[in-house]
């Protein structure tokens, strides 16, 4: 009964975009620390960047850094190495992410921020993750943002072309461009009912929904959610443990009918090789592996 209370609860208060909750937003500077030459973007830093590149990770610092090391080839190609600022967000696990700094140090030397969280906070505290790069985004002015999760791959034109894709889209109520597709997307889409509807020129679709593998927002996406992210509420996983974070749930629930929400027809991000580390028993039933079938393409 809670369970079925908690979903139902959850689901009115991401339609009205509005949170049943008086608690004080989390102090994320107690939450999280930093590690190597990290910049404290949360601290008021006076910096500014024309892009925001956020990467969450838990548990894959060789994913991590791989991921890292390709963006860095895509930004450069874009010519937008130097008006970038790039924050990963991990959340801890027994893994040495020295690779990662070592990564980050190397491509983003001054332009980055790492943080870790002090404990595990798994699915429950996955949307604290995107608060700080929430708050990242706006403490740094950036217009876009690129959010990754850290086992996805991206080709070395990634930048040029999902940013170049989400600037010809002219609608003035346009918020998130996502950039994965997957073979059983489901087409009345995720969380809401809304029948995709094909772009009259570009190579894209508009779906009202999205998922966090891989996505391009604009400022309207964090002005319509008011640069704060809700928290799941805990009773979310009583009767079903499968459930996700919430985190795209919410998002997609929040956006609906107040933005407007694209996904490519062609992936521009593959994911599926790496396993999952928080939704183990989703992915055995769902793979979410995009990856081309022929090597060679």
């Amino acid at each position: 009964m809670r369970g079925w209370l908690a979903r139902v609860l959850w689901s009115i208060q991401c339609r009205l975009n509005r949170e049943f909750s008086w608690a004080p937003a989390p102090d994320l500077r107690a939450l999280y620390g930093q590690r190597g030459n990290s910049v404290d973007v949360l601290g008021g830093v006076h910096q500014r960047a024309a892009l925001l590149v956020g990467v969450t990770s838990f548990g894959r610092p060789e994913e991590c850094s791989s991921l890292l090391r390709s963006i860095a080839t895509s930004l450069e190609r874009a010519g937008l190495l130097d008006r970038t600022f790039v924050v990963v967000v991990r959340d801890t696990s027994a893994h040495d992410y020295s690779v990662v700094l070592q990564s980050l140090d190397a491509h983003f030397k001054g332009r980055f921020a790492f943080y870790e969280s002090q404990r595990w906070y798994g699915k429950p505290g996955r949307y604290l993750t995107y608060q700080i790069l929430f708050d990242a985004t706006r403490a740094l002015g950036a217009e876009h943002a690129l959010f990754f999760e850290d086992d996805v791959a991206i080709p070395a034109d990634f930048v040029e072309r999902s940013l170049g894709l989400y600037e010809a889209i002219s609608d003035p109520k346009k918020a998130i461009l996502y950039l994965a597709r997957f073979p059983d997307d489901n087409p009345r889409g995720q969380w809401v009912r809304f029948a995709r509807r094909e772009h009259p020129s570009l190579e894209l679709e508009e779906t009202a929904w999205f998922d966090l593998h891989a996505f391009v927002a604009g400022r309207r996406f964090f002005e319509v959610l008011n640069w704060r992210l809700f928290r799941p509420l805990r009773w979310r996983w009583v009767g079903n443990p499968k459930r996700s974070s919430g985190v795209s749930e919410q998002m997609t629930l929040r956006l609906f009918r107040r933005a407007s929400i694209y996904q490519v027809r062609s992936s521009l991000a593959f994911h599926g090789k790496a396993p999952s580390l928080l939704n183990v028993e989703a992915r055995q039933e769902r793979s979410l592996d995009n990856f081309p079938s022929d090597p060679s393409r």
